[in-house]
């Protein structure tokens, strides 16, 4: 397994913290809209 680094554990700890409040459809999309920019 690769070394989890500091940038994706937070991605990993986001995405996480998304899914716990039922919001990844709008985290997504403010993911794919910011990523855009």
């Amino acid at each position: 397994m690769p070394r989890l680094t500091v940038s994706n554990h937070y991605c990993y700890s986001q995405l996480f913290f998304a899914l716990q409040n039922k919001s990844y459809r709008v985290w997504w999309v403010f993911y794919k809209k910011a990523s855009t920019i």
